[in-house]
């Protein structure tokens, strides 16, 4: 295993256990509802998986990077 294998599979880890742990529910049901929002309006365009990650990621990384980066510092503590 090379040095990028290894940096791809701490990156997944990393993003399966933000998907998993790194929201609240209330942060999930902004989420959701971004979602059902962008898929009623994008369905004739992308197909549902690209729907949802574009939410994800724009939720996330752009909007909420708040909610990125305290997860980030959890698992560092960790």
């Amino acid at each position: 295993m090379d040095l990028q294998q290894v940096i791809d599979a701490e990156l997944e880890t990393i993003m399966i256990g933000f998907a998993e742990q790194g929201l609240q529910p209330k942060e999930f049901h902004e989420l959701t509802q971004r979602f059902n929002m962008w898929q009623s309006v994008l369905s004739d365009v992308f197909n549902t998986d690209m729907i949802e990650a574009m939410a994800f990621e724009s939720y996330v990384f752009h909007d909420r990077v708040d909610i990125w980066k305290d997860y980030l510092g959890r698992q560092k503590k960790a």
